[in-house]
């Protein structure tokens, strides 16, 4: 079979993710200038020039307009945060049992219309940016992101191999990152060509042409029983949540359980810092080196294409070519990443932040490989309940990241607005920790049958470890 009939749910993802990032850094622009001038009163032609002039008396303006505008994402963001996480609860189940497409389709209209509601709420000159809340009600009651990231990964699970699921993670985690550098790449210049309401519209669209790709041209993936479709009975119930605890709680091989558990915190944790950082790095860009929206765009192209680099090369060379375990992979993303944050936690020139997403060059392969691990171990017919909890412990938690970092950028904008980075090379570095106990456990965890994974050894299950088993973790290092 031909390279492209095997493209499928790639196609709507880059879609979704280039409008996406057509919004993102547009959207902080947009709610620091309504702030300005709509909620704190200040004359709106200065409001306009915030992340544009370097003079000292628009960078004092954007020091005591940006707490203010941090606040107020931070609470509209709040309900976008915590409701979707009980439909992305469901998803992983319900797409089991009534197929991934339509989850994908109901997560995807819903984003759709909030997009829309956005791009007419900003027609509205002066409405003060709490008004924006009303924009995420569609894809509040839809599951947003959570559901949408849940099902796709599931779809990617379900069309995979043994053998092409590792590589099938990387490229999902290489098509967001394309997504994103089309996005980085249009967003500017569309701003200064149009305005924001334009701009909104036409990321509306894109996502628009995604939903209707997902309808239109990709085929389901499961085998739904007739006797379940359109069953409103089986929508919601308690029972799915007790599957998915037992799915990651279940008995299996001598370390199997507890890899996957310290698995799905890394994971977490390696989210909850993630997110934080996305949620205050332009912000410190543009008051720490007083950035424009246009030269962060080029800044996200650069960091994009390095990861894209760094992700396919930590699979095909270091995974696939030298045979290097996905945990060990992963570890080398995050003391990557780690070395990322100190450089731009000491940031006092471009230099500083161009050389640490350098240096991060490995840190797209971390979850990716994670996520792999996990889909060693567990049966596909299992993999989407894991999914839900992944996703949906990751946006609980992405609530208390948004809090955590938005207080902390706040609480030192003043005297060093870069020491978030540092608070986030110590969370790596947690991580960094708890993956490295999932190398030490493989190292004592002899091939059994019981690992979905393509090996032809099969050993007792039961033997205890030996002493040299745990010398092989130098090997593995």
């Amino acid at each position: 079979m031909a390279w492209y009939n095997k493209i499928t749910v790639e196609v709507p993802l880059l879609i979704v993710l280039s409008s996406f990032m057509l919004m993102g850094p547009i959207m902080t622009n947009l709610m620091i200038y309504r702030t300005c001038y709509v909620t704190m009163g200040y004359n709106e032609s200065k409001c306009a020039l915030l992340g544009q002039d370097t003079s000292p008396e628009i960078q004092e303006l954007e020091k005591i307009v940006q707490p203010t505008a941090n606040i107020l994402t931070l609470i509209l963001d709040l309900p976008l945060n915590i409701l979707p996480i009980i439909t992305c609860l469901f998803a992983g189940p319900w797409s089991d049992k009534f197929g991934r497409i339509p989850v994908q389709l109901m997560a995807l209209t819903g984003l759709t219309f909030s997009f829309a509601l956005l791009a007419i709420l900003t027609c509205i000159k002066n409405l003060s940016p709490w008004y924006f809340m009303i924009a995420t009600i569609p894809a509040m009651l839809t599951g947003s992101v959570p559901t949408y990231f849940t099902v796709v990964l599931s779809y990617l699970n379900d069309i995979s191999t043994k053998e092409t699921r590792g590589l099938r993670m990387v490229i999902y985690e290489a098509v967001m990152l394309c997504g994103l550098l089309i996005g980085s790449l249009s967003s500017a210049p569309l701003l200064y060509a149009t305005n924001y309401e334009t701009v909104f519209f036409i990321a509306t669209g894109t996502l628009a042409i995604g939903t209707l790709y997902t309808m239109f041209f990709l085929a389901e993936s499961v085998q739904v029983k007739k006797t379940e479709e359109n069953n409103l009975k089986e929508t919601f119930k308690c029972t799915y949540i007790a599957d998915m605890v037992k799915v990651v709680c279940k008995k299996r091989g001598k370390w199997d359980r507890v890899i996957i558990i310290i698995i799905i915190l890394s994971i977490t944790l390696i989210n909850f810092t993630t997110n934080g950082i996305g949620i205050v790095r332009f912000q410190f860009l543009r008051k720490k080196l007083t950035w424009t929206l246009e030269k962060f765009n080029y800044f996200n192209c650069f960091s994009h294409i390095v990861t894209i680099i760094g992700t396919v090369m930590g699979t095909m060379l270091l995974n696939k070519v030298f045979k290097i375990k996905e945990t060990v992979v992963a570890l080398l993303g995050l003391f990557s990443i780690v070395g990322c944050c100190l450089l731009w936690g000491s940031a006092t020139k471009d230099g500083y932040i161009y050389l640490g997403s350098f240096v991060a060059i490995l840190s797209g392969s971390s979850s990716p490989m994670l996520r792999t691990r996990i889909a060693q171990i567990v049966p596909p017919e299992d993999m989407g309940k894991i999914f839900s909890v992944i996703i949906g412990i990751g946006g609980v938690v992405g609530v208390g990241s948004t809090y955590l970092f938005t207080m902390v950028y706040n609480a030192t904008i003043n005297f060093n607005s870069g020491s978030f980075n540092f608070l986030a090379a110590v969370l790596y570095t947690f991580a960094i920790f708890l993956v490295g106990a999932v190398v030490i456990f493989e190292v004592c965890t002899p091939k059994n049958k019981e690992t979905y994974e393509v090996e032809g050894i099969e050993n007792d299950s039961t033997k205890e470890p030996t002493s040299m088993q745990f010398k092989q973790i130098s090997d593995l290092l």
